[in-house]
């Protein structure tokens, strides 16, 4: 069995899911169950608000209006609540992926208790960015498309940057627009893969779901919510293992990229107008733009 290690050299897209693939393949259970379990507590937990919260419920005429406002603000509070917890849950699991995966691919302990002790530590800044940049990209999406599908690729490494390197909220989207920088195709395309695995797994799950609503009502219903769970945790682990290896190939890339070169204290001279330390051979200021008629040591 071949050896599963960081990546050597910048991997291609189809690199990248290969290798995820290989990795969930040889490490199911351990990168399955978060998934497992948030996907059915989201369930359950979406089909208790659906249950107890609908607005189908026939109000008799007399009826004050009152009655139907107070149970339209009940069915949102709940169905808020609802989002709310299957969005902590699919950070924490998601970030407990990345963990693990990290730790294989670092060759370090691979505890699955450490990894999701650690995550509970690091889950207020998860959140605290998924708010910011899901703000960035809905606005960017409502002004004109373009600029949301700009800020969805700058910040497409936001978890992992966050799970590995450990930097705070504002540090970790810098360093995810940093990562991505030079290959803003190429991190759309492996974007749009990975959120099209997604939505066939979401896709298949409400078809399932749909099979199995049609021949089972009532309390026995829950079993329907059980079957879309299961499906829909069996592709997520691979969005998350894909950016964890994403976010190393990027390490490489970054460690390739041509460097500044390094201008020494005899080679450079002041400008004239602002006094900004610059090139000797500069004929014009990068800092202010002023034309420099000499060479100031």
């Amino acid at each position: 069995m071949n050896k599963i290690e960081k990546p050597l050299k910048e991997l291609h897209n189809v690199e990248v899911l290969l290798q995820a693939i290989t990795i969930y393949r040889r490490h199911f259970i351990e990168l399955f169950t978060p998934l497992l379990v948030s996907s059915m507590l989201t369930g359950l937990t979406f089909s208790v608000a659906l249950t107890h919260t609908s607005l189908t419920t026939t109000i008799p005429i007399e009826s004050d209006l009152n009655i139907l406002i107070s149970r339209m603000k009940t069915f949102f509070a709940i169905t808020l609540l609802a989002v709310i917890i299957s969005w902590i849950l699919n950070m924490s699991a998601g970030g407990i992926v990345v963990k693990y995966t990290s730790n294989l691919l670092e060759e370090k302990n691979l505890n699955f208790i450490d990894a999701f002790k650690t995550i509970i530590k690091k889950l207020p800044t998860l959140l605290a960015t998924s708010i910011i940049s899901g703000l960035l990209i809905a606005i960017g999406f409502t002004i004109l498309i373009v600029p949301g599908i700009i800020f969805s690729i700058m910040f497409f490494l936001f978890i992992p940057t966050i799970v590995i390197e450990g930097g705070g909220v504002i540090p970790s989207l810098k360093r995810s627009r940093k990562l991505v920088t030079k290959r803003w195709m190429k991190t759309f395309g492996l974007m749009l893969i990975l959120t099209a695995l997604i939505w066939v797994a979401s896709f298949t799950s409400g078809f399932i779901s749909g099979i199995i609503q049609s021949f089972l009502d009532g309390a026995i219903s829950y079993i329907n919510f059980l079957f879309s769970s299961i499906i829909s945790a069996l592709i997520a682990p691979i969005y998350f293992i894909s950016l964890t290896l994403y976010y190393y190939s990027m390490i490489i890339k970054e460690q390739n990229l041509p460097q500044p070169p390094i201008i020494m204290p005899q080679e450079t001279k002041y400008c004239i107008q602002c006094g900004a330390r610059i090139s000797i051979k500069a004929n014009f200021c990068p800092i202010c733009g002023a034309k420099q008629f000499q060479n100031i040591n």
